[in-house]
């Protein structure tokens, strides 16, 4: 889902034959008093939806939906095994319906959010480190009141504070190097153009697998997927809200310099339910200092 460009700055150097992954999040903090300031964006090309029952119907020939994400995260170490971060997003669409197109953007919703690490895995024994991440939504993108002239391009954000609450497990194995992220997602109601609305709750999980081959190579493979509960309006369920989705991501990473690396990979649609799907090219560039 994700077409990501990533500049990451910071006081401390990565570990050598960690590069990845692209989406999945992992356990290990930046380190007390360092500073990372990271700017991500991301380009989602739509092919179609999927329906109730799971089935692909892809977009009218002629049509087109892209939604593009820029995202400025700065994370600063408090300790040296908590983070505190922000994520300031940017959205820009574009879409397409027939004769007509239209193409919109602004400030997206904004996240607050902790990075803690409970232990710290060592890499001769069993033990993973575990982390857990907090983080609060604020509804600072626009959703209500959209312009049908602009195919509602003018939508950057669903009006809901949300609260997120993950766990983290990573593990370094000789080359190899494993991800597991497991997490809820609790949304409040809010007034979308005079109808009380809910959004679904949302699990969502993610699990990568990352092979350091040769000197300054790395080869890394995810699945990233979530669950979200039917939307309620005025208290009442919708139909054909509920929904979930399954992606997996083969990404190739390479170590330019001790302090600068880059990956680049694809999102491939796997499954999904009443939501849409699209084929995704991702890059990521990382530079410390």
């Amino acid at each position: 889902m994700i077409l990501l460009v990533s500049l990451l700055i910071t006081a401390s150097s990565l570990k050598a034959d960690i590069l990845g992954p692209l989406i999945t999040e992992t356990a290990d903090p930046i380190g007390k008093h360092n500073l990372a300031l990271q700017f991500s964006s991301f380009l989602f090309i739509k092919a179609g939806d999927y329906n109730d029952q799971g089935e692909k119907k892809v977009l009218p020939d002629g049509d087109r939906n892209h939604k593009l994400t820029a995202i400025f995260k700065p994370v600063y170490g408090l300790l040296n095994t908590m983070d505190l971060f922000a994520e300031i997003p940017y959205q820009a669409n574009f879409a397409r319906q027939g004769s007509a197109s239209a193409q919109d953007g602004g400030l997206a919703d904004i996240f607050l959010g902790a990075k803690y690490r409970f232990w710290e895995g060592k890499e001769a024994s069993w033990q993973p480190s575990l982390t857990g991440i907090i983080k609060a939504k604020f509804p600072t993108g626009k959703y209500e009141h959209l312009s049908p002239e602009k195919l509602e391009t003018d939508k950057t954000g669903n009006g809901s504070y949300e609260y997120y609450l993950s766990a983290i497990v990573s593990k370094i194995w000789r080359d190899w190097c494993f991800h597991f992220n497991l997490g809820y997602n609790w949304t409040t109601e809010v007034s979308v153009d005079g109808v009380q609305t809910k959004h679904g709750n949302i699990w969502f999980y993610n699990l990568a697998a990352e092979w350091s081959f040769g000197k300054n190579w790395d080869l890394i493979a995810e699945l990233n997927g979530w669950q979200q509960e039917k939307t309620r309006e005025n208290g009442q369920p919708v139909d054909y809200t509920d929904a979930r989705t399954l992606a997996f991501i083969l990404a190739l990473g390479w170590k330019i310099h001790d302090n600068t690396f880059a990956l680049a990979g694809f999102s491939f649609p796997l499954s999904g339910k009443n939501t849409e799907f699209g084929l995704t090219p991702g890059l990521l560039l990382t530079i410390n200092f």
